[in-house]
Protein backbone atom coordinates (compact mmCIF):
# COMPACT_ATOMS: atom_id res chain seq x y z
CA UNK A 1 0.00 0.00 0.00
CA UNK A 2 3.07 2.25 0.52
CA UNK A 3 4.35 1.63 -2.51
CA UNK A 4 0.88 1.99 -4.18
CA UNK A 5 0.61 6.07 -2.60
CA UNK A 6 4.15 6.42 -3.55
CA UNK A 7 3.32 5.62 -7.61
CA UNK A 8 -0.62 4.92 -8.79
CA UNK A 9 -2.55 7.01 -5.25
CA UNK A 10 -1.44 10.36 -6.15
CA UNK A 11 -2.32 10.58 -9.70
CA UNK A 12 -6.37 9.38 -8.62
CA UNK A 13 -7.97 12.36 -8.80
CA UNK A 14 -6.02 14.95 -10.01
CA UNK A 15 -7.14 15.81 -13.85
CA UNK A 16 -4.16 16.82 -16.65
CA UNK A 17 -4.26 19.63 -19.11
CA UNK A 18 -3.03 18.70 -22.56
CA UNK A 19 0.42 19.92 -21.59
CA UNK A 20 0.31 17.76 -18.45
CA UNK A 21 0.02 14.72 -20.45
CA UNK A 22 2.82 12.74 -21.26
CA UNK A 23 3.79 12.80 -25.56
CA UNK A 24 0.65 14.33 -26.16
CA UNK A 25 1.71 15.38 -29.77
CA UNK A 26 2.98 12.11 -30.56
CA UNK A 27 -0.19 10.65 -29.19
CA UNK A 28 -2.43 13.08 -31.45
CA UNK A 29 0.07 12.11 -34.36
CA UNK A 30 -0.47 8.49 -33.75
CA UNK A 31 -4.18 8.30 -33.36
CA UNK A 32 -4.48 10.33 -36.99
CA UNK A 33 -2.32 7.72 -38.42
CA UNK A 34 -4.62 4.66 -36.88
CA UNK A 35 -7.77 6.38 -37.89
CA UNK A 36 -6.42 7.09 -41.39
CA UNK A 37 -5.86 3.45 -42.21
CA UNK A 38 -8.32 1.75 -40.23
CA UNK A 39 -10.66 1.13 -43.70
CA UNK A 40 -8.11 -0.35 -45.38
CA UNK A 41 -7.03 -2.70 -42.76
CA UNK A 42 -10.55 -3.75 -42.21
CA UNK A 43 -10.98 -4.79 -46.08
CA UNK A 44 -8.15 -7.40 -45.14
CA UNK A 45 -10.33 -8.22 -42.27
CA UNK A 46 -11.08 -7.23 -38.62
CA UNK A 47 -8.13 -6.72 -36.09
CA UNK A 48 -7.55 -5.06 -33.17
CA UNK A 49 -4.81 -2.74 -31.60
CA UNK A 50 -3.54 -3.97 -28.63
CA UNK A 51 -1.81 -1.38 -25.96
CA UNK A 52 0.28 -2.45 -23.75
CA UNK A 53 0.77 -0.38 -20.66
CA UNK A 54 1.20 -0.92 -16.77
CA UNK A 55 -0.65 -1.52 -13.60
CA UNK A 56 -3.58 1.06 -13.37
CA UNK A 57 -2.33 2.82 -16.54
CA UNK A 58 -5.18 4.39 -18.70
CA UNK A 59 -2.94 6.41 -20.80
CA UNK A 60 -4.37 4.67 -24.02
CA UNK A 61 -8.06 4.26 -22.49
CA UNK A 62 -9.60 6.71 -24.91
CA UNK A 63 -7.92 5.78 -28.06
CA UNK A 64 -10.65 3.47 -29.43
CA UNK A 65 -13.25 7.04 -29.46
CA UNK A 66 -10.80 8.42 -31.90
CA UNK A 67 -8.90 5.63 -33.88
CA UNK A 68 -12.61 4.01 -33.83
CA UNK A 69 -10.63 0.22 -34.29
CA UNK A 70 -11.03 -2.47 -31.79
CA UNK A 71 -8.74 -2.17 -28.38
CA UNK A 72 -7.25 -4.95 -26.33
CA UNK A 73 -5.92 -3.16 -22.89
CA UNK A 74 -2.80 -5.48 -22.19
CA UNK A 75 -1.85 -4.69 -17.92
CA UNK A 76 -4.22 -4.99 -15.00
CA UNK A 77 -6.72 -2.22 -14.50
CA UNK A 78 -8.98 -2.33 -11.70
CA UNK A 79 -11.36 0.45 -12.95
CA UNK A 80 -12.64 -1.95 -16.26
CA UNK A 81 -12.47 -5.26 -14.59
CA UNK A 82 -14.71 -8.15 -14.71
CA UNK A 83 -14.18 -12.06 -14.27
CA UNK A 84 -13.25 -12.94 -17.54
CA UNK A 85 -11.14 -9.99 -18.92
CA UNK A 86 -7.77 -11.04 -20.53
CA UNK A 87 -5.00 -8.57 -20.29
CA UNK A 88 -1.72 -10.35 -20.72
CA UNK A 89 0.82 -9.57 -23.37
CA UNK A 90 0.33 -13.18 -24.67
CA UNK A 91 1.21 -13.96 -27.76
CA UNK A 92 -1.15 -16.60 -27.79
CA UNK A 93 -3.93 -14.15 -26.35
CA UNK A 94 -2.79 -11.46 -29.32
CA UNK A 95 -3.61 -14.69 -31.87
CA UNK A 96 -6.67 -15.50 -30.74
CA UNK A 97 -7.95 -11.58 -30.27
CA UNK A 98 -7.32 -10.85 -33.60
CA UNK A 99 -4.41 -8.16 -32.64
CA UNK A 100 -2.35 -7.03 -35.75
CA UNK A 101 -0.67 -3.97 -34.08
CA UNK A 102 0.84 -3.64 -30.94
CA UNK A 103 1.60 0.10 -29.39
CA UNK A 104 3.68 1.33 -26.56
CA UNK A 105 5.17 3.94 -25.00
CA UNK A 106 8.87 2.23 -25.00
CA UNK A 107 10.54 -0.48 -27.02
CA UNK A 108 8.79 -3.83 -27.06
CA UNK A 109 10.24 -7.66 -27.56
CA UNK A 110 8.94 -10.78 -28.89
CA UNK A 111 7.01 -12.00 -32.27
CA UNK A 112 6.91 -7.77 -33.29
CA UNK A 113 8.07 -5.85 -36.26
CA UNK A 114 8.68 -2.08 -36.03
CA UNK A 115 5.64 -0.52 -38.50
CA UNK A 116 5.64 3.08 -37.39
CA UNK A 117 6.90 5.31 -34.49
CA UNK A 118 5.87 8.76 -33.22
CA UNK A 119 8.55 9.91 -30.47
CA UNK A 120 8.02 7.83 -27.65
CA UNK A 121 5.81 6.24 -29.01
CA UNK A 122 6.09 2.75 -30.86
CA UNK A 123 3.82 0.83 -33.32
CA UNK A 124 4.89 -2.72 -34.05
CA UNK A 125 2.93 -5.30 -36.25
CA UNK A 126 2.11 -8.57 -34.91
CA UNK A 127 3.70 -10.96 -36.84
CA UNK A 128 0.96 -13.74 -35.87
CA UNK A 129 -2.04 -12.09 -36.68
CA UNK A 130 -4.84 -13.59 -38.13
CA UNK A 131 -8.42 -12.77 -38.96
CA UNK A 132 -9.98 -16.33 -37.66
CA UNK A 133 -12.85 -14.82 -34.88
CA UNK A 134 -14.06 -18.56 -33.90
CA UNK A 135 -13.27 -22.08 -32.96
CA UNK A 136 -15.80 -24.94 -33.98
CA UNK A 137 -14.69 -28.05 -32.03
CA UNK A 138 -16.48 -31.08 -33.99
CA UNK A 139 -17.86 -31.16 -37.01
CA UNK A 140 -19.49 -28.05 -39.35
CA UNK A 141 -18.35 -25.24 -40.90
CA UNK A 142 -18.96 -21.74 -40.13
CA UNK A 143 -19.63 -18.37 -42.46
CA UNK A 144 -19.33 -14.99 -40.86
CA UNK A 145 -22.32 -12.92 -41.64
CA UNK A 146 -21.15 -10.08 -39.43
CA UNK A 147 -18.62 -9.32 -37.05
CA UNK A 148 -19.00 -5.83 -34.71
CA UNK A 149 -18.74 -6.95 -31.02
CA UNK A 150 -19.04 -3.52 -29.82
CA UNK A 151 -21.72 -2.07 -31.88
CA UNK A 152 -24.20 -4.14 -34.23
CA UNK A 153 -23.28 -7.65 -32.69
CA UNK A 154 -21.97 -10.82 -34.30
CA UNK A 155 -23.93 -13.10 -36.92
CA UNK A 156 -22.87 -16.36 -37.81
CA UNK A 157 -23.90 -19.35 -40.31
CA UNK A 158 -23.38 -22.83 -39.20
CA UNK A 159 -24.32 -25.57 -41.50
CA UNK A 160 -23.10 -29.25 -40.92
CA UNK A 161 -22.58 -29.48 -37.51
CA UNK A 162 -23.34 -32.38 -35.12
CA UNK A 163 -25.28 -32.55 -31.59
CA UNK A 164 -21.80 -32.31 -29.96
CA UNK A 165 -20.13 -29.80 -31.99
CA UNK A 166 -19.44 -26.18 -29.90
CA UNK A 167 -18.87 -22.75 -31.46
CA UNK A 168 -16.65 -20.34 -29.47
CA UNK A 169 -16.09 -17.08 -30.32
CA UNK A 170 -12.71 -15.49 -29.34
CA UNK A 171 -14.65 -12.55 -27.56
CA UNK A 172 -14.12 -12.45 -23.67
CA UNK A 173 -17.16 -13.78 -22.16
CA UNK A 174 -19.27 -11.30 -20.25
CA UNK A 175 -22.64 -11.41 -18.66
CA UNK A 176 -24.49 -9.03 -20.98
CA UNK A 177 -23.77 -11.27 -24.02
CA UNK A 178 -26.92 -12.95 -25.12
CA UNK A 179 -27.14 -15.85 -28.27
CA UNK A 180 -29.66 -17.08 -30.31
CA UNK A 181 -30.88 -19.20 -33.59
CA UNK A 182 -32.33 -16.60 -35.44
CA UNK A 183 -36.12 -16.71 -35.47
CA UNK A 184 -35.54 -19.86 -33.28
CA UNK A 185 -34.29 -20.81 -29.51
CA UNK A 186 -31.70 -18.88 -27.30
CA UNK A 187 -29.01 -20.87 -26.57
CA UNK A 188 -26.62 -20.90 -22.91
CA UNK A 189 -23.52 -19.27 -23.06
CA UNK A 190 -20.74 -20.61 -21.01
CA UNK A 191 -16.85 -19.85 -20.82
CA UNK A 192 -14.24 -21.74 -22.70
CA UNK A 193 -10.73 -22.05 -22.37
CA UNK A 194 -8.82 -21.66 -25.95
CA UNK A 195 -5.05 -21.70 -25.29
CA UNK A 196 -4.92 -22.20 -22.11
CA UNK A 197 -7.09 -19.30 -21.68
CA UNK A 198 -10.36 -19.58 -19.78
CA UNK A 199 -11.69 -16.38 -21.24
CA UNK A 200 -14.38 -17.04 -24.40
CA UNK A 201 -17.72 -17.13 -25.60
CA UNK A 202 -19.01 -21.33 -25.94
CA UNK A 203 -22.14 -22.23 -27.60
CA UNK A 204 -24.02 -24.99 -29.13
CA UNK A 205 -23.02 -24.77 -32.56
CA UNK A 206 -26.71 -25.16 -33.88
CA UNK A 207 -27.29 -24.86 -37.78
CA UNK A 208 -28.69 -21.88 -39.15
CA UNK A 209 -27.35 -18.49 -38.05
CA UNK A 210 -26.16 -17.95 -34.68
CA UNK A 211 -26.88 -14.12 -33.16
CA UNK A 212 -25.35 -12.59 -30.77
CA UNK A 213 -25.93 -8.92 -28.81
CA UNK A 214 -24.61 -7.39 -26.69
CA UNK A 215 -27.29 -5.38 -24.25
CA UNK A 216 -28.56 -4.52 -20.35
CA UNK A 217 -29.67 -7.31 -18.05
CA UNK A 218 -31.78 -6.74 -15.42
CA UNK A 219 -29.25 -6.10 -12.95
CA UNK A 220 -27.65 -2.88 -15.20
CA UNK A 221 -31.06 -1.40 -15.88
CA UNK A 222 -31.88 -1.64 -11.61
CA UNK A 223 -28.43 0.14 -11.51
CA UNK A 224 -29.49 2.54 -13.55
CA UNK A 225 -32.55 3.42 -12.28
CA UNK A 226 -31.10 3.29 -8.83
CA UNK A 227 -28.19 5.98 -9.99
CA UNK A 228 -30.80 7.83 -12.06
CA UNK A 229 -33.18 8.51 -8.80
CA UNK A 230 -29.94 9.30 -6.38
CA UNK A 231 -29.06 11.87 -8.97
CA UNK A 232 -32.89 13.36 -8.44
CA UNK A 233 -32.57 13.06 -4.32
CA UNK A 234 -29.28 14.86 -4.42
CA UNK A 235 -30.39 17.69 -6.97
CA UNK A 236 -33.73 18.15 -4.96
CA UNK A 237 -31.89 18.28 -1.77
CA UNK A 238 -29.47 21.22 -3.41
CA UNK A 239 -32.81 23.23 -4.54
CA UNK A 240 -34.41 22.91 -1.54
CA UNK A 241 -31.38 24.56 0.43
CA UNK A 242 -30.57 27.14 -1.64
CA UNK A 243 -34.35 27.89 -2.97
CA UNK A 244 -37.15 26.61 -0.15
CA UNK A 245 -39.76 29.16 -1.15
CA UNK A 246 -39.23 27.20 -5.11
CA UNK A 247 -40.34 24.03 -3.00
CA UNK A 248 -42.93 25.51 -0.32
CA UNK A 249 -45.80 25.18 -3.15
CA UNK A 250 -44.68 21.78 -4.39
CA UNK A 251 -44.57 20.25 -0.76
CA UNK A 252 -47.82 21.90 0.31
CA UNK A 253 -49.34 20.12 -2.20
CA UNK A 254 -48.24 16.48 -0.99
CA UNK A 255 -49.41 17.08 2.56
CA UNK A 256 -52.28 14.77 3.28
CA UNK A 257 -55.61 15.89 4.29
CA UNK A 258 -56.49 15.72 8.39
CA UNK A 259 -53.39 15.16 9.50
CA UNK A 260 -50.89 17.51 11.38
CA UNK A 261 -47.55 17.87 10.07
CA UNK A 262 -44.59 19.30 10.63
CA UNK A 263 -43.00 22.24 8.29
CA UNK A 264 -40.86 21.03 6.17
CA UNK A 265 -39.65 24.62 4.60
CA UNK A 266 -39.39 27.58 7.30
Amino acid sequence: LEHYGRTYGRELGRPKTRRQVAHWKDYQRFLTWAEGMRDKERKEGFYRIAYVRSYNDHYFGAALAFTKTPMYKVGYTPAINFKHKPDTADAGLYTLLNVKYVVSIGAQGGNLEIAKRFGAIYVYRYKGYTSKRYTLEGPGKVEVLGFDPGGSGIRLKVSGASAKSRLVLHVANYPNWSAGVEGGETLPITTASLKGHKHFISVPAKNGTLVFSYGMVASNMLGAALSWLAVGLLVLFAVRKRRPSFLAPQLEKLRIPGQEQEKVIR
